[in-house]
């Protein structure tokens, strides 16, 4: 949507994935042991921290996930160079250890303070073959030029657009 980066569709069985998330615990743990090792320290309270943060591969296919938004960032960035919106940047969010980092952010996102909120922020829908710009919080339905023309209706998940709009 507004990202430059494009999105490639890669199968991966279950078992390769397991067999990545079983290579990266081992490294960890060598990793673990070679530091505790330089250091001249006892292994086994880093050993213990180690296991406690279990490492996870999240992987996603669009359209197969039905919890996709969760994993998705939710740093708001500008929709186009001269929009009059803003919209969710979208890209995989990663997980980082420290308590600062924000949960929901993508590796470009994850340092960056949220952005004042001086445009809507919208969701990108369409409706009669046409592309709409839905403000969720005020629910008012824009075009591509800003315009109010119609609004959003959650409960019917649906946008009733305004006469003069309709006609257009």
């Amino acid at each position: 949507m507004a990202s430059n980066t494009t999105m490639t569709t890669i199968h991966i069985n279950r078992m390769f994935l397991e067999a990545i998330e079983i290579a990266l615990s081992g490294q960890a743990r060598r990793l673990a042991k070679d530091i505790a090792a330089a250091l001249g320290k006892p292994e086994e309270p880093l050993l213990k921290l180690i296991e406690t943060d279990k490492m996870h591969l999240r992987v996603f296919e669009e359209g197969f996930d039905e919890d996709i938004e969760d994993i998705r960032c939710k740093y708001h960035i500008p929709f186009s160079a001269d929009s009059k919106f803003l919209v969710c940047c979208n890209e995989p969010v990663v997980w980082v250890s420290a308590p600062w980092a924000p949960k929901d952010r993508c590796i470009h996102h994850v340092a960056c303070k949220q952005p004042a909120k001086s445009l809507p922020v919208i969701t990108l829908m369409h409706a009669d073959d046409a592309q709409y710009f839905v403000d969720m919080e005020a629910l008012f339905v824009y075009n591509e030029v800003g315009d109010i023309v119609g609004k959003y209706g959650p409960d019917e998940n649906e946008i009733t657009l305004f006469e003069e709009a309709a006609v257009a």
